[in-house]
């Protein structure tokens, strides 16, 4: 299935430690389908991002069969002192400013938190249904 990223969403990040905003949190992210690099920013000390827009497949495209309606993408946030929090699969729509809240753990031994958002079954081919 091929997506065409031609439109736009937003997406704010807003990273804690419990419920204590942390600035200077390093944010990388990377689209499914080149894992480079397309947004490396830092949160300010608010604990937020600024608005980030991010490419989408074209909402009108989204009713097409075999047609994905957002955009994947794969997020990283990181700090000393903190374990990285890892973000895959990150759905954003078009025209949809979206929302991550990052609850971040203490650590200094450089470990990874990791969560996957599965993709959505209506546009996953499934070979057993």
């Amino acid at each position: 299935m091929e997506v065409v990223y031609i439109a736009e969403g937003t997406l704010v990040i807003q990273c804690f430690e419990k419920d204590r905003n942390i600035s200077d949190v390093h944010i990388c992210i990377r689209d499914d389908r080149k894992m480079v690099p397309i947004v490396d920013i830092k949160t300010g000390v608010d604990g937020k991002t600024e608005k980030i827009q991010l490419q989408t497949p074209e909402k009108e495209k989204s009713f097409q069969q075999g047609q994905c309606p957002y955009g994947i993408f794969h997020i990283e946030c990181s700090k000393t002192g903190y374990a990285c929090a890892c973000f895959k699969n990150v759905q954003i729509f078009p025209g949809v400013n979206s929302y991550l809240r990052v609850d971040m753990k203490k650590d200094d031994k450089g470990s990874k938190d990791e969560i996957i958002f599965p993709h959505h079954h209506l546009f996953v081919e499934d070979n057993n249904a």
